[in-house]
């Protein structure tokens, strides 16, 4: 009926049994800290009946997914009184309203009181302000409420997010784009490709390095979770992919560098027999064998001659194969990043079905974020809000 009332007069309500049918009770905390950062007005009724506590383990794991208001309730000195549970539902919607710098207006219906808020409230300099008998007196507090409050812009706040976010995404579009040109050039130094500036061959490696960002943006699109939106999904894998792909080729081009310097050392056996000697008096010195019989000492020599000499041989030898020492770093790199992704977003989804990670003692906690992106903006990606059943289920 409430509801009712404030839809007529063109208000949108939305009250604490609203957030009940989240799956987990760390779900319905969520749901009420996002709803809250959306609203113009909160506001609670403070009646008789004593809010419902919430779980000290989801108190514990709402403060690790949300940092800068853990730290908000510390220097309030508050936080102890979530970090052990002693807190109801209704104070964490009153923190949460504070921290957001929301309009909070608190009424007290009838002769009701709340022994563990109040005071707390107070403690933040505020005080239950108001009192009503009737909930039908609710409506005109609320809209002479929203008619005195001095900042509600939410067009203009939604356009400055908005130019905000469209800047952020010029800046990844531009990286992105710079990094592509960086592989390219040296795609094309290590396959000759450079040098010649044959435009088959620039086509070719321009298309075979397409194919494989493609590949590789679509097999991490693929993995994720289809509970993240896709155009997530998108964003993600693709900065991902750029970010390793440009690491992979720095790796790839160092190694030919210091291949090449090999393969100049490398011009003859007197040369090369030296570094081997050196490289081996050096790895002696700093862990001689354990047997000091000298038969031992001289084998465990000359096989460390040998294999010194068949490594710098080796490395010396793929100096002559660039563009295919280009293309080991970069499937090394693609396999990595795939099984990374694989691999968090198996964490993601025992997350999602477990409401919360397991915070017993002894119990390491799950990831602090997935695809290198904090877990709560993976969080609000989800395109379903609920986050599990029964709390904890493990």
């Amino acid at each position: 009926m409430l509801k009712d009332t404030f839809g007529k007069a063109g208000l949108e309500l939305c009250v604490q049994e609203d957030f009940a049918e989240s799956g987990s009770a760390y779900g319905t905390l969520l749901k009420i800290y996002g709803y809250i950062k959306k609203a113009d007005l909160v506001v609670q009724l403070i009646g008789s009946h004593q809010s419902q506590k919430v779980p000290k383990a989801v108190c514990n794991e709402v403060l690790r997914v949300l940092p800068d208001f853990r730290r908000w309730l510390a220097q309030k000195g508050l936080l102890s009184a979530l970090q052990d549970g002693d807190i109801g539902y209704l104070d964490f919607e009153g923190f949460a309203s504070l921290y957001l710098r929301k309009e909070l207006v608190l009424i007290r219906f009838g002769s009701g009181a709340q022994s563990d808020y109040e005071p707390r409230l107070r403690k933040l300099g505020r005080h239950v302000e108001a009192k009503c008998d009737k909930l039908t007196e609710l409506l005109p507090r609320v809209q002479a409420q929203l008619a005195e409050i001095k900042i509600i812009d939410r067009a203009s706040a939604q356009h400055t997010e908005r130019k905000v976010l469209r800047v952020l995404n010029a800046l990844w579009m531009f990286a992105i784009a710079v990094c592509f040109g960086v592989v390219f050039l040296i795609q094309l130094d290590l396959s000759g490709a450079l040098q010649t500036m044959d435009p088959p061959q620039v086509l070719r490696q321009l298309a075979y390095l397409l194919a494989v960002s493609g590949a590789a943006v679509l097999f991490q699109s693929l993995i994720m979770t289809d509970t993240l939106s896709f155009g997530f999904r998108l964003e993600i894998a693709i900065r991902n992919w750029f970010v390793g792909l440009l690491i992979a080729t720095l790796c790839a081009y160092a190694a030919f560098k210091t291949m090449a310097l090999a393969e100049t050392l490398n011009t003859s056996w007197t040369t090369l027999i030296t570094i081997s000697i050196l490289l081996t008096v050096i790895s002696f010195w700093f862990k001689p064998p354990q047997n000091k019989g000298v038969g031992v000492w001289l084998l465990s020599f000359l096989l460390n001659v040998a294999f010194c000499i068949l490594v710098l041989v080796l490395w010396a030898n793929l100096a002559r194969f660039p563009i295919e020492l280009f293309w080991s770093f970069v499937t090394l790199g693609f396999a990595i990043l795939i099984r990374s992704t694989w691999q968090d977003n198996k964490e993601l989804e025992l997350e999602i079905e477990h409401g919360t990670s397991d915070l017993s003692e002894g119990v390491t906690a799950r990831n602090s974020q997935f695809f290198w992106v904090a877990r709560q903006t993976v969080m609000d990606a989800r395109r379903q809000e609920d986050l599990g059943s029964d709390f904890p289920r493990y």
